[in-house]
């Protein structure tokens, strides 16, 4: 029969035919949300009618909604701390691999400090319950390690932390972070060290104790700010 070899299908024709999502209204009425936490939302929720789909990078996100990436970061933080969204980091072979934007549509107000928080399948969570959990999936060594010394983690952080692993190595994220830790600094110390391996070009361990080596017989004195130790 027709009917047993051959699918049938639907579409939608008009503006809803390129995919379409919903905006709760508890989002769009939140008070202490950003218009452009809110825009943010909106713009995540249309790729996601239809279950999981492929979100598009953030610099394409932010041409689309004429913002900067430091605009897009810090709204979007928004939505994280306030549990309407989380954010599952994929690794693959220990390498960044891809971000999953998780809309949670179930939260719970947490009684006390009145905030709004996700509540996962198994039961609600607190901040730091939820900061860990969007690294789990992936947590790196470099994660963990921050997490051990300086605190907990929150979503701002760590994607500073993805970002210098991408540019640099993971180990060297540790290293900055160890050298911070001796000099009795916090976090904001360790990439200020990353930044100035970024320009020198200091690709691994090796590298580093290459240049402080040099700094020590004092034959690139102009560079001896780039290993604090």
């Amino acid at each position: 029969m027709r009917g047993d070899t051959v699918t049938d299908s639907i579409k939608m024709k008009g503006i809803l035919e390129n995919g379409y999502g919903l905006s709760p209204k508890l989002v769009m009425r939140d008070k202490d949300l950003s218009i452009e936490a809110k825009a943010i939302y909106a713009y995540m929720s249309s790729f996601a009618g239809n279950g999981e789909n492929a979100f598009p990078r953030v610099d394409t996100v932010c041409k689309d909604l004429s913002i900067s990436e430091d605009r897009f970061r810090k709204h979007r933080d928004q939505l994280l701390n306030k549990g309407y969204i989380t954010i599952v980091r994929n690794r693959e072979k220990g390498k960044f691999y891809n971000n999953v934007y998780v809309i949670n549509h179930t939260i719970t107000l947490k009684h006390g400090d009145g905030e709004i928080r996700a509540r996962q399948n198994k039961g609600t969570n607190n901040n730091k319950e939820l900061n860990n959990n969007s690294i789990s999936n992936s947590s790196s060594n470099a994660f963990a390690f921050y997490q051990n010394n300086f605190g907990v983690i929150s979503p701002f952080v760590a994607d500073n932390i993805e970002h210098w692993i991408n540019d640099l190595s993971e180990e060297l994220v540790i290293e900055s972070m160890k050298i911070a830790l001796k000099a009795n600094k916090k976090f904001n110390y360790a990439e200020g060290i990353l930044k100035d391996w970024y320009r020198n070009n200091i690709k691994t361990l090796d590298d580093v104790q290459a240049k402080e080596t040099e700094r020590k017989k004092g034959s690139n004195k102009g560079d001896g700010k780039v290993a604090r130790f």
